[in-house]
């Protein structure tokens, strides 16, 4: 049984897209005042649980790489590394990432970008099991919100479609502080 948890980056800031200056990349969005105050109720619930984690891999984009240094203190972690793989739309490129994943990594959280999360988290996840989580998940899945996946493999190189099970579904608005 391995475990994957996702995390969209918390909300970017667009206010310096075009400066004076020309506009500033994508990657190189920071977060906004509102990722900053979502960081700080994913990290409580991070800390709140006690997660433990093997692996963290990040996305090498400023809103992402922001995101985790705002929660890695409300985490426990064996390794972590920015990956600008991560740093994708596109669920097959996560599928390749995730696939090529250690095998004696069993918890990995993972933070990255959307519709690649989303996308993936349709594919991985049967709808036999809490479809209330999944129905919030189909209505939107938010910047700072985390999909808790338990997944029915061994090795990280078997995953298929719908070989996991949504155990939980969190948003920054359903995190009370």
């Amino acid at each position: 049984m391995k475990n994957l948890i996702l995390i969209r980056h918390a909300k970017s800031d667009w206010s310096d897209w075009n400066t004076s200056l020309g506009f500033v990349s994508d990657v190189e969005r920071p977060l906004s005042k509102r990722g900053q105050d979502a960081c700080r109720k994913i990290s409580q619930l991070l800390f709140a649980r006690q997660l433990k984690v093997d692996l963290v891999e990040y996305s090498n984009a400023k809103r992402a790489t922001d995101t985790f240094n705002l929660i890695k203190g409300s985490l426990l972690f064996s390794n972590c590394k920015e990956n600008s793989e991560l740093y994708t739309f596109s669920s097959t490129s996560l599928m390749r990432i995730i696939a090529n994943t250690p095998n004696e990594i069993n918890d990995f959280l993972l933070i990255g970008h959307n519709p690649a999360i989303e996308d993936l988290v349709d594919f991985l996840v049967s709808e036999k099991h809490n479809l209330k989580d999944l129905k919030k998940l189909h209505l939107k899945y938010p910047t700072g919100a985390i999909a808790f996946i338990e997944l029915n493999i061994f090795q990280w190189r078997d995953l298929q479609e719908k070989c996991g099970r949504l155990v939980e579904f969190v948003r920054p608005k359903d995190i009370r502080m």
